[in-house]
């Protein structure tokens, strides 16, 4: 009964917006706040230390640096975690997947005594001063999902099949594997792709979707090499690159200039020091220990600035046509090809996962591997002993960024087309990046050409285009 009556004052003490617990997130420290006539309860405030060493930690992480990267760059310079500890890859986790930083904290998110995570509905939220902006955390947690091993799993060698590490079960979240069943023809027995929960622990599990692994193949090949990358959908991928690379450069280029003015104030309270130094108003003993941690203090911006690289536009050739109908080419030529390593390597590639569920399939494509192979146009053929990937490297796409989902409309064996689940529309001014980058890619088409080759009615494109000379 005690402890009822705790968790329900507890609960309300949060949906007051005071704060639970004895550990406070990173980035921030409890404060007394009087709520009642001789009755006070913690909020949550910023801590100036620690949230600066915290937006550290993000412009490291969504600049490319993995987690043991950053905790190893924040010891280096001296910078510790709490109580003086030094940083790891689970401090770096948690202060990353934390959202007190955008302005939310969320209390019960956790079970006390199991420590299993409760319903979403369960938690409740409390406004908290943010420190960094919401964007760079929804950043970081793209490049998070990028790299999570459950997820993207990585290579998959040693099994001959060709979808292995790719198929997921739409039904529990497993991974589908190999099963055999019948009487073996030709000295073989039949093959089937399956749920993993339902081949190793029964339909209790996960009741499954099992698919002869030929026509689940020849399935997946036909679609990607001649339905997946529809010049409409390359275009609409195109039109996903502008407004993603777009937020992305814009802030990149704010997190640039604010290190950068911080890098001109310390320069400028350097200056001040040594020049009262050479004038002798001040005596330098009684500031050399400022001045030094002034200049530890640039050293670290400068480091910061250097692994902070700026995106460069994409290149006006990607939204031509040519591009795109060479990279479609190459698709059919790699899919089509009969070469079963090379479609194998190149599925890798282009698709992030193949999710199963009955009659419905559904395909998540890695739309910034496709954009890298329409700028590139050439296979790597140093990946995997000798067998060839499409890739490019790029300097103006981060990786992991865009994604794009399309569905099977019928089983398997349809020959139905796929269908986009999503296509979000663009603000006037992103489109415009986008008609203009075509108009550089064409010169001298008309209005009405552009509008046939973005998808769009001309109204859409003059609208767009208003302020814009030809």
């Amino acid at each position: 009964m005690n402890g009822m009556r705790t968790s329900a004052a507890m609960r309300e003490n949060a949906t007051q917006g005071y704060f639970n617990g004895s550990q406070p997130p990173y980035g921030y420290r409890k404060e007394k706040k009087e709520a009642n006539a001789g009755v006070s309860r913690s909020v949550l405030v910023p801590d100036p230390g620690e949230a600066e060493i915290l937006q550290q930690v993000f412009r490291l992480y969504i600049g490319g640096t993995g987690t043991v990267g950053v905790a190893r760059d924040l010891n280096q310079r001296g910078l510790r975690y709490r109580s003086g500890t030094r940083w790891n890859k689970n401090h770096v986790l948690k202060v990353i997947e934390e959202s007190a930083p955008t302005g939310t904290f969320y209390w019960g998110k956790r079970d006390t005594k199991t420590g299993a995570l409760n319903d979403r509905e369960d938690w409740i939220p409390i406004q908290v001063e943010a420190v960094i902006d919401p964007d760079l955390f929804d950043m970081a947690q793209r490049v998070r999902a990028s790299r999570d091993p459950t997820t993207n799993p990585g290579r998959t060698g040693s099994s001959p099949l060709l979808l292995a590490g790719l198929l997921k079960c739409g039904k529990c979240g497993a991974s589908y594997q190999l099963e055999t069943s019948g009487k073996p023809t030709k000295g073989l027995p039949y093959r089937y792709y399956n749920c993993r929960s339902k081949v190793r622990t029964g339909k209790e599990a996960c009741p499954g979707f099992r698919v002869r692994t030929e026509v689940l193949d020849k399935a997946i090949l036909d679609h990607v090499a001649e339905k997946l990358f529809t010049p409409e959908r390359c275009r609409l991928l195109l039109q996903d690159l502008v407004e993603e690379t777009g937020i992305l450069r814009q802030k990149t280029a704010e997190q640039r200039r604010q290190i950068q003015n911080e890098l001109a104030d310390v320069g400028r309270r350097i200056a001040t020091w040594e020049d009262a130094f050479e004038r002798g108003v001040l005596p330098a003993e009684s500031g050399a220990d400022k001045v030094l941690v002034l200049k530890a203090k640039r050293t670290e911006l400068v480091q910061t600035l250097g692994k902070i690289v700026p995106l460069k536009p994409p290149p006006a050739h990607l939204y031509s046509d040519a591009s795109i109908e060479r990279f479609r080419s190459s698709i059919r030529d790699i899919f089509l090809g009969g070469s079963h390593a090379i479609a194998r390597n190149d599925l890798r590639f282009l698709v992030e996962r193949i999710v199963i569920t009955d009659n419905k399939i559904e395909l998540v494509a890695k739309a910034g591997a496709a954009l890298q192979a329409m700028a590139g146009g050439q296979k790597n053929t140093e990946v995997s002993a000798g067998e060839p990937v499409l890739t490019s490297v790029v300097d103006w796409l981060l990786e992991g960024r865009i994604s794009r989902t399309w569905k099977f409309a019928k089983d398997p064996d349809s020959s139905a087309d796929l269908r986009a689940v999503e296509n979000r529309p663009l603000r006037r001014q992103r489109a415009a990046d986008l008609y203009l980058a075509v108009l550089a890619a064409n010169p001298g088409i008309s209005r009405a050409e552009l509008a046939r080759r973005c998808g769009v009615s001309r109204a859409a494109v003059t609208q767009a285009l208003r302020g814009h000379r030809d």
